[in-house]
C-alpha cells in the first residue's frame, strides 16, 4: 500500500496541492518525513533503548487529526507494521484493554496530559516497548519507556527501507467503540483498505485539484479511507478540521470542494 501511496505523492506537486495553513501536502516533504519516520522505527537503536520491530508486530496511534498521523501510518505500514489506531477521547482502561489484546509494541500519543490520564492502568501497559509524546516535556523518571519524539527521533533517517509488499498481509486492526462489551478488533489487509479506496475512486470523482477537510476521526476506518488513503491516491490536498466547534469556521476558510 505504501508505495502506491508514495507514486501518488511524488505526482503531486506543491502548486496543485494548494497553500493552505493546516494542511497534508503528499509531497516531497512528507516522503522524506515518512521515510526518517520509517527507519527509525525499524532500527535497532541502543543508544535509545529501543530494540527494534519486526513485520507484524503491531503499533498504535492515538493522536488527533494531523500531518504526523500519516506520516507514522505510513512508516510503519511501509515496514510491514500494523497499525492499531485509538480514539483520543476514549476511556484508559478500553485503551488498556486495545493495548494489550493486540500485543501493542509502541505507543504514539499527543500530550503529557494524556499520559497522565492513563495514572490508574499504567501497571496494565506491559506489552509496550517504548511510548512516544509528539508534545516535548520533562523526563518522567517513573516510567524509562516515554520518550517525546523530538528526543527519540535520530537527526539522519538514512536509506529508505521497506519490506517486500503483500497485499494480503494484515495492515491494521480497528476495535469496536464496546458499547456492547469489550471492543473487538477488526482485522484488515492492504487489498482490503486499497479495494474501498478504489471503489470509491471510481463512484466519487475526486483528483489533484480538490480540497478535503477532514473532521471525522483518523481512528475511524471511514475517515481513514476517503479523508486519507482516497486523498493521497488522486493527489488532493486534505485539511485537517481544528475541531468539531470551529467546523463552521472551517468550512468558510478551506471551501473544500469535496466533504
Amino acid at each position: 500500500m505504501t508505495g502506491f501511496f508514495r507514486d501518488g505523492c511524488c505526482n503531486t506537486s506543491p502548486e496543485d496541492a494548494g497553500s493552505h495553513t493546516v494542511c497534508a501536502v503528499m509531497t516531497d516533504e512528507f516522503l522524506a518525513f515518512s521515510k526518517k519516520a520509517g527507519n527509525d522505527l525499524s532500527t535497532p537503536m541502543p543508544d535509545y533503548g529501543f530494540p527494534g520491530l519486526k513485520a507484524g508486530d503491531r503499533v498504535a496511534v492515538m493522536l488527533r487529526n494531523c500531518p504526523e498521523w500519516v506520516v507514522f501510518d505510513q512508516a510503519a505500514l511501509g515496514l510491514g507494521l500494523v497499525v492499531v489506531p485509538l480514539y483520543t477521547q476514549d476511556r484508559c482502561d478500553n485503551v488498556a484493554h486495545i493495548l494489550n489484546d493486540a500485543d501493542c509494541k509502541v505507543l504514539l500519543f499527543g500530550t503529557r496530559e494524556q499520559w497522565l490520564a492513563f495514572a490508574d492502568v499504567r501497571e496494565h501497559l506491559g506489552c509496550l516497548k517504548r511510548i512516544l509524546a509528539l508534545e516535548d516535556g520533562p523526563p518522567d523518571a517513573a516510567e524509562p519507556r516515554l520518550r517525546a519524539v523530538s528526543e527519540w527521533l535520530p537527526d539522519d533517517g538514512g536509506g529508505t527501507r521497506h519490506v517486500p509488499g503483500d497485499p494480503g498481509v494484515l495492515a491494521t486492526i480497528v476495535y469496536t467503540s464496546g458499547t456492547t462489551g469489550r471492543p473487538k478488533g477488526v482485522m484488515l489487509s492492504h487489498r482490503n483498505i486499497l479495494t474501498n479506496a478504489d471503489a470509491c475512486i471510481k463512484t466519487v470523482q475526486v483528483d489533484a485539484h480538490d480540497v478535503l477537510l477532514s473532521f471525522l476521526p483518523l481512528s475511524h476506518m471511514f475517515e481513514r479511507t476517503c479523508g486519507y488513503y482516497l486523498a493521497v491516491m488522486c493527489g488532493a490536498t486534505t485539511v485537517y478540521a481544528r475541531s468539531v466547534q470551529q467546523l463552521g469556521e472551517d468550512l468558510q476558510s478551506v471551501r473544500p470542494t469535496k466533504l
